[in-house]
């Protein structure tokens, strides 16, 4: 039987975010055995995939959960054009257009993306996208444990 699968978009400017992150995937998937697949770029190419693309889109709708993992350089990635980011940028801008879609889309009901302020990186409510705002959100690590009883509930 296969793992149900997380999705966590970040932007990585950080090396202490991208350690958080990697401490939160480890903790996931050791703790709540999901399988977790990230949009970082460098890892994606790194795994040996040739399709990013694909690869993303067939991992994001296969999803159980989808992470925004709120940073304020995510913040920031959300406010750059296309022609101002990096290939890992335009992943994070991506997968922020698609959720943005299914939830619109959804009659702005939205079932499987949950915001998540990583705070020792800085997050703050303010740096939540805005078709996120109504959702509920936790801190990581301040909520871990709230955050995982919601993720074994599907």
């Amino acid at each position: 039987m296969e793992k149900p699968i997380i999705y966590l978009t970040f932007s990585d400017k950080s090396k202490r975010h991208v350690r958080e992150i990697k401490k939160f995937g480890k903790q996931l998937r050791d703790t709540l055995h999901f399988s977790v697949k990230c949009d970082n770029y460098d890892a994606i190419r790194d795994s040996g995939e040739l399709n990013v693309l694909q690869w993303r889109d067939t991992n994001f709708f296969k999803a159980l959960w989808i992470i925004f993992c709120i940073s304020p350089d995510y913040s920031k990635t959300l406010h750059k054009s296309d022609t101002d980011s990096s290939e890992s940028d335009k992943g994070v801008l991506y997968i922020y257009k698609v959720s943005r879609a299914e939830v619109y889309n959804n009659g702005s009901r939205n079932h499987r993306i949950i915001p998540v302020l990583f705070t020792k990186s800085g997050a703050t409510v303010q740096n939540i996208p805005c078709f996120l705002s109504f959702s509920p959100f936790f801190e990581y690590p301040k909520q871990k444990q709230e955050l995982f009883e919601r993720l074994q509930h599907y």
